[in-house]
């Protein structure tokens, strides 16, 4: 029977070299180490939960490791096997980087529908997991989707706008989650969205320039997206002088 992300991953480690004795051994125990031993038995689902718990360590160095090959094993088994635990973890991994990209886009006027353009993200990817060739790019991959429907719904607004004699708007958005008050009233000096959106792309999650072109898919390069994302920082530092 596949091993769950809510079952103990310490009942069948202790039967590897390196791993604790008993489950109270965890805290000395070293489980990357143990997650490489049933990875190489071919058991992902345990290498899995190992590396899970790797990500959580005290070691800055271990913890990223842990989160890299999280990632790698987790896209792996929702490519090949459809495994809801798996897509469970990537989700989980992702939704909060992907609600506040949604924010910066659709400007944050109703929460409601930046958690649907989030699950719908999420529903896109599970549907086109066989598509995403690279795991370590499986953020990017998250953040592109995202932002297409993001921009999507922009323009979806702007066409109802057309039609409707009133448009109401929440007069008290909610801030984008996860950030302080005064690094998202910084962002709304900047006049251009999409500005805001480089910045932050760059600034808080830390895509590289080509990442963005990527994600954002505005027809624009690398070069282009320095040049803006330079220009808009200088904004912001002049509007502080």
């Amino acid at each position: 029977m596949e091993h769950g992300l809510n079952d103990d991953p310490t009942q069948s480690v202790v039967q590897l070299e390196g791993c604790p004795a008993t489950p109270d051994d965890l805290t000395s125990a070293k489980p990357l180490l143990c997650a490489k031993q049933w990875e190489e038995k071919g058991d992902l689902a345990k290498a899995r939960d190992l590396y899970l718990l790797a990500s959580h360590s005290g070691d800055p160095e271990e913890a990223r490791h842990g989160r890299q090959e999280t990632m790698r094993i987790c896209v792996d088994l929702a490519k090949r096997c459809g495994d809801v635990d798996s897509f469970r973890v990537i989700v989980e991994y992702h939704q909060t980087k992907l609600v506040r990209l949604c924010s910066h886009i659709i400007g944050a006027t109703c929460i409601e529908d930046i958690h649907d353009l989030v699950q719908e993200t999420f529903i896109r990817a599970w549907e086109k997991m066989d598509t995403l060739r690279d795991s370590r790019q499986v953020s990017a991959w998250l953040m592109r989707i995202a932002a297409r429907l993001a921009y999507d719904f922009i323009r979806r607004k702007s066409r109802e706008r057309v039609f409707r004699s009133q448009f109401r708007v929440d007069p008290s958005p909610p801030r984008s989650e996860g950030l302080s008050r005064e690094y998202v009233e910084l962002l709304e000096v900047l006049p251009n969205r999409d500005d805001r959106v480089i910045l932050h792309l760059h600034l808080v999650e830390g895509l590289t320039y080509r990442e963005i072109a990527v994600v954002l898919d505005l027809g624009i390069g690398e070069d282009a997206v320095r040049v803006r994302a330079a220009k808009a920082l200088r904004s912001m530092r002049e509007f502080l002088e």
